[in-house]
């Protein structure tokens, strides 16, 4: 076996060692830890200048610049509002039994990343290009594609009762309108 020693990976090993070390607090040590794994948290308030996709489809849109879409465009993520991951994130802390156990925290919604760009310049009203380049133009060839970041919410919504409801649409919409409020602003 040969491991992947690409950044993401690192990254995504980081956040194992993590979560074993927060579960050995509780279970060995008996501190109370939570372990929530966020899923493309998106909402108002959110800056292109962190790369998040949707802030930066949105920011482009507004623009009418460019949205840039990596490779085929159908990997598939599922955003969740930031308003239902603040109520999933408060349930999390209030059930005992999720102590020392990973919870994932996302929408169920899954979309391709190439119809959430049309999604969002439908959602701005705007002309602006959607463009697909290869993810190793962009980020060289070291970089490695995930496909599916679809996450298995069913452990929070059978302990808390927890669902997220605003739809993609809504969170992409709310995106636009603090954008547009802000540039105003600005």
């Amino acid at each position: 076996m040969t491991t992947d020693l690409r950044p993401r990976w690192g990254y995504a090993a980081a956040k194992a060692a993590i979560e074993h070390l927060v579960a050995g607090l509780f279970f060995e040590f008996g501190i109370p830890t939570w372990i929530v794994r966020p899923f493309n948290m998106a909402g108002p308030r959110q800056s292109p200048a962190t790369g998040l996709v949707l802030p930066v489809f949105v920011h482009a849109a507004l623009k009418g610049e460019p949205l840039i879409v990596h490779d085929d465009g159908e990997q598939r993520r599922a955003f969740l509002h930031v308003a239902d991951a603040a109520e999933g994130l408060l349930l999390v802390m209030q059930s005992r039994s999720l102590h020392g156990r990973p919870v994932n925290l996302g929408g169920s919604e899954p979309v391709q990343i190439g119809n959430l760009a049309k999604m969002v310049v439908d959602a701005a009203k705007t002309n602006a290009p959607i463009v697909m380049k290869p993810s190793n133009a962009v980020y060289g060839d070291r970089f490695a594609v995930t496909y599916d970041r679809v996450p298995d919410t069913n452990l929070l919504t059978t302990v808390t009762g927890w669902r997220a409801v605003r739809s993609t649409r809504q969170t992409i919409l709310d995106c636009i309108e603090h954008m547009r409020i802000e540039r105003v602003t600005a």
